[in-house]
């Protein structure tokens, strides 16, 4: 089965149309509709979010921003892991065509998560007064808290479709809610603070992107149910529950430790560093969600994906589309990380101005963690695809123990450089933890001679961009500009010509690409390319 991952036998086209490829095509479907959902719904937000501030004042978009805490806090404690379960076993009923299962654990998440997101509801409602004098400490703003408090229903309803769709592989819904979401929160919040109700009219704003969005994804749920439901079916809600539960609450309490670690780490930070060091520590923190951008959405669409195939049967069809997984999240992550490294001076610089002169530095250093982050989520997902999720709380449990002690100890002596290099031991160190034992345990073997050309593809493409980057000096943009197309065309010949890919490779690429019409011709042309290459290399050699 390893020579079949390393040889060239998918020019076969019948090896093309296996389970394997029909999910990994439904991946990466899956995952441009997110990719694209989450750009534009980013975008929007922020500039949303810019407005709001501008138009608000200090004072009035700290006020808007203390009342959206209120619900956030509360929110928290409402999913025990429901939203993973949900997608997880959509994925896998709809694979194995059990219809009426699909239909049950729908009713019952929703259920569940709407008649605890009223009680949480109610009770912030009535104890708005109390929460904000005594939680908050800003007793007049308890009439924004009571008008917030409608937030934690709704978050719950959206929050819960958008799961739902990703489960089903509607990931095109998904992306759709979440930019609707952000664009009726634009047009009302700035309408309405247009109109002279301030505060209150962004909140009213961010209030209504959630109800037409959850209202909106809550008819596409049902429309989907309907498809599902069987006359006879009978009520599981208890059962479906608990096993709901039981595979999402380590994944839940995982995220529950990595929020605290997060805490934690701003908490050090807060007593060792001076602010100047945590104004540029946050900047930097900024733009890593350039890289999010990229990972959120291949995370999202990893995880149903693994969750269709069954461990104890197909072994061989999993283990190959782990590989398959792993060489293209790295051949896409790698890049990107690398890229915002380099030109991370450029970014804070023309963002944030000059007097961010130590967030550059830090970028550079955090981007550390994603050029091997890429094997983390592979693993991650393949995981919670296969349902044991309790080896993945272990891995976290792993990451918070040694985090704790180095967090404290190494920020105290040496401020944010010690934090970020606190950060990158635990996680390289959960990683390694992982890495043994789906090894051991599951005999998942590493195609180490793929992923060091990967590697050594991107830093040879980085390399060549940091020279230019070196001996150059023109504006910010200009240089910014010149060295993305620099590192990407470098990256591309590259790519090819050391075997980062091969005919296999783009092959794969072709037949997926080649069902997305709006991109197809620019991906037709970059294959060429990249298959001319490939040719040209072999006949050197």
């Amino acid at each position: 089965m390893i020579n079949a991952l390393t040889g060239d036998f998918m020019s076969d086209k019948k090896y093309i149309n296996d389970k394997v490829f029909d999910i990994a095509e439904n991946s990466v479907r899956g995952g441009l509709f997110l990719f694209v959902g989450n750009i534009f719904s980013t975008v929007i937000t922020a500039f949303t979010s810019i407005l709001i501030a501008r138009f608000l004042g200090a004072i009035g978009y700290g006020l808007y921003s203390i009342a959206l805490v209120a619900p956030s806090l509360l929110f928290i404690f409402i999913d025990l892991g429901v939203n993973s379960a949900l997608i997880k076993y959509c994925a896998e009923f709809k694979t194995k065509k059990r219809n009426k299962h699909i239909a049950s654990i729908i009713k019952s998440g929703f259920l569940y998560k709407t008649t605890l997101s009223f009680v949480f509801f109610l009770i912030l409602f009535c104890f708005s007064d109390w929460f904000a004098t005594y939680a908050l400490r800003r007793p007049d703003i308890a009439f924004l808290v009571r008008i917030v408090s409608v937030l934690i229903i709704l978050q719950v309803v959206f929050n819960t479709a958008r799961n739902i769709f990703v489960g089903l592989d509607k990931m095109e819904y998904s992306a759709t809610a979440s930019v609707l979401q952000a664009i009726v929160k634009l047009v009302i919040a700035l309408a309405l603070i247009f109109l002279g109700f301030g505060v209150l009219g962004a909140i009213i704003g961010h209030i209504a992107g959630y109800l037409v969005a959850g209202l909106i994804s809550l008819l596409l749920v049902y429309n989907l149910y309907r498809n599902f439901r069987s006359k006879n079916a009978d009520t599981r809600f208890s059962a479906d529950l608990k096993f709901m539960i039981k595979y999402g609450f380590p994944l839940y309490f995982s995220g529950l430790l990595m929020a605290f670690l997060s805490q934690f780490q701003m908490l050090n930070l807060a007593w060792f560093v001076s602010d100047f060091d945590i104004g540029n520590f946050r900047a930097a923190s900024n733009f890593l969600s350039l890289i999010t951008i990229v990972v959120i959405p291949v995370s999202t669409a990893l995880f149903p994906a693994f969750s269709k195939f069954n461990f104890e049967k197909e072994k061989e069809e999993i283990e190959r589309f782990f590989h398959y997984s792993l060489k293209y999240v790295l051949l896409l992550l790698t890049p990107v990380a690398l890229l915002v490294g380099i030109t991370s001076r450029n970014l804070v610089f023309l963002v944030y101005g000059t007097d961010f002169i130590s967030a550059s530095s830090y970028i550079t250093l955090l981007t550390i963690t994603y050029f091997y982050g890429g094997i983390s989520m592979v693993i991650n997902n393949f995981l919670n695809g296969i349902g044991r999720t309790n080896i993945t709380l272990k891995v976290n449990v792993v990451n918070f123990l040694i985090s704790l002690p180095l967090i404290y100890i190494l920020t105290m002596l040496h401020g944010v450089l010690g934090l970020i290099t606190s950060i990158i031991i635990s996680s390289l160190a959960a990683l390694i933890y992982a890495s043994t034992i789906i090894t051991k345990k599951f005999n998942i073997k590493f195609n180490y001679t793929d992923v060091s050309k990967i590697y050594l593809t991107t830093f040879l493409s980085g390399s060549i961009a940091f020279l230019f980057h070196h001996f150059i000096s023109l504006s910010y943009l200009t240089e910014l500009i010149l060295i993305s197309v620099i590192f990407t065309i470098s990256y591309l010949v590259l790519v090819p010509l050391l075997g980062a890919i091969n005919k296999r490779d783009i092959e794969v690429f072709r037949s997926i690409f080649s069902k997305f019409k709006l991109i197809a011709p620019f991906t037709n042309i970059l294959l060429n390319f990249e298959s001319w290459l490939l040719n040209h290399a072999n006949k050197t050699t």
